[in-house]
């Protein structure tokens, strides 16, 4: 699919910045997926207070500080996904993170998927609230007005530079349709490679650099396709790239997630406008290292003392952590998600995509502010009526994959849970999600061919029926066919609880008073090869279907 218009759009709608510099140099600043993650923060691991945007606004504001020393021009731009995530980025539609960038005195950005969650009337607002430009290549999006370009072009010592911006296209199926209404979501493959090709062409750009937000497996797949990109800032898939990755001409670079790093980039330009050199690092965001910018610290502080007031409530006790985990084996906050919508609608099954939860939670007291930052997303629990046969397709679908290796900067995360075997697969993100259940346990196997990896599938330690009707408790994104999961909208009836996602786990804590994290996982991951030797070895693997 090609957009429409096309030459018109290169014609006119490239803005060119022009800044002069003593050599040919500049440095761009990038961040991802920050998902409203404004404060220092407790490392949920080590207790650690971490990151906070009044820090990093201190170590922007040094970076630019030594590049204005030596006339080296600066950027600083953004992947997308900051919005969506904390009660005050939802609590203020987007606001804050807007106010924000405006401060740090952002030039660009990308769009996220979750930068619609919100609809696009509010998102719309918030880009005519703000002073920096919205860029995306692959989003046709009339309604959003005089901030959003498709491209711009910067001039540094005479040569061109042009920045592009991607949206991941399965937006679609993670967004509910009214949020996203007369936008069309493109192929990178169709759109990109034209576009900087009459770029190059006809506008003399020398450079080409992608704000991706396509994740790292889809950067690196369209890379190897197409090496019209000298350098990809990426974000969706929350991978944090020490150091970049070279691909062919191409340097590919990643923050991670959550405002954990910053990530400083140098390029040097050649004497004919090409890419000379290329250096990138990923800075932590270290509050023993730097004072906070007192500024900044006061803008956050205002939209969050009311908030966290609020939210300060107590609703339950955590003996120990419950962590996020990792899609595709051990999942326990969407576990205990799924399980309080199960409760909470008073239903045989509850299932939870594992995205849908953010963060785990500390142990100790749990505030309500915890609860909604574990599942921010505002979504409604749905109560359905499913037969075994139409649940079973659902979890084969999320088993299919397609699955890869485990990305080096998951690692860390699986050490600190004991995990030294890393020879297993889990998910890629972005493709299909993936599911976990309140009162269910499956195994599956994801080398087997695609649609025999499902293995076995229990309730309550009995096979399901596959002919008898069960009742399911999801959200509404689910419900809808969210992430891939078409499945949902077979179902033979439908409920509203009127419950928010949130709200239900927090009626779970509330009736338990003390939550225990899973010591089973829900989906047992055959890929591993501890895992497989211990449930062989306790012969349980029963080969239902």
């Amino acid at each position: 699919m090609k957009i429409r218009h096309l030459g018109l759009l290169l014609l006119f709608l490239t803005l060119a910045t022009t800044l002069s510099a003593a050599n040919s140099s500049f440095i761009i600043m990038h961040s991802n997926d920050r998902h409203g993650y404004i404060e220092a923060r407790k490392d949920i691991n080590t207790g650690k207070p971490v990151a906070g945007l009044d820090v990093e606004a201190t170590m922007i504001n040094q970076i630019r500080k030594e590049a204005l020393r030596e006339r080296i021009p600066t950027l600083l731009v953004d992947a997308g996904d900051f919005f969506q995530g904390t009660p005050v980025v939802n609590e203020t539609a987007g606001e804050v993170m807007v106010r924000l960038f405006n401060e740090l005195r952002y030039d660009f950005v990308t769009f996220g998927n979750h930068e619609f969650d919100y609809g696009w009337q509010k998102l719309r607002k918030r880009m005519d609230e703000s002073r920096f430009w919205w860029l995306s290549t692959t989003v046709q999006a009339p309604s959003l007005g005089k901030r959003y370009r498709p491209y711009l072009t910067w001039s540094v010592a005479g040569t061109k530079v042009a920045f592009l911006g991607a949206t991941t296209v399965t937006t679609p199926e993670k967004q509910l349709t009214h949020r996203i209404e007369g936008m069309s979501f493109h192929s990178p493959y169709d759109v990109l490679p034209p576009v900087v090709e009459r770029l190059k062409r006809i506008h003399g750009v020398k450079i080409a650099i992608l704000l991706s937000h396509l994740g790292y497996y889809e950067d690196e797949k369209f890379v190897r396709a197409h090496q019209c990109f000298d350098v990809v800032i990426g974000g969706h898939s929350h991978t944090a790239l020490s150091n970049p990755v070279k691909i062919g001409k191409t340097w590919v670079c990643q923050t991670g997630a959550s405002s954990r790093f910053l990530g400083v980039i140098r390029v040097d330009v050649a004497e004919d406008g090409t890419l000379a050199d290329f250096q990138s690092e990923l800075r932590e965001v270290d509050r023993t290292k730097y004072i906070p910018d007192a500024r900044i610290a006061k803008v956050i502080s205002s939209y969050t003392k009311q908030i966290d007031e609020k939210l300060s409530v107590i609703v339950g006790t955590a003996p120990t952590a419950i962590r996020k985990g990792v899609d595709g084996g051990f999942s326990p906050m969407a576990q205990v998600v799924a399980e309080s919508f199960r409760v909470a609608a008073k239903a045989d099954i509850g299932l939870m995509n594992t995205g849908g939860t953010r963060r785990g939670i500390l142990q100790g007291p749990v505030q309500l502010k915890e609860v909604q930052t574990a599942v921010p997303f505002r979504n409604y629990v749905i109560k359905l009526k499913m037969t075994g046969k139409q649940i079973k397709g659902l979890i084969e679908a999320a088993t299919d994959g397609p699955h890869v290796r485990i990305p080096v900067d998951k690692r860390d995360l699986l050490r600190q849970y004991g995990i030294r075997d890393f020879d297993g697969l889990v998910p890629q993100r972005g493709s299909t999600g993936f599911l976990v259940g309140g009162g269910i346990q499956f195994v599956y196997d994801p080398r087997l061919p695609k649609g025999k990896r499902l293995l076995s599938f229990t309730l309550h330690g009995k096979p399901i029926d596959l002919e008898r009707v069960y009742t399911v408790a999801t959200n509404d994104f689910l419900a809808d066919g969210g992430d891939g999961f078409e499945g949902f909208k077979e179902a033979l009836a439908r409920e509203d609880t009127g419950l928010l996602d949130a709200q239900a786990l927090q009626k779970y804590f509330e009736l338990k008073k003390v939550v225990h994290s899973p010591k089973e996982a829900c989906a047992i991951n055959l890929s591993f090869p501890s895992v497989e030797r211990e449930y062989s070895a306790a012969k349980k693997i029963p080969r239902l279907f």
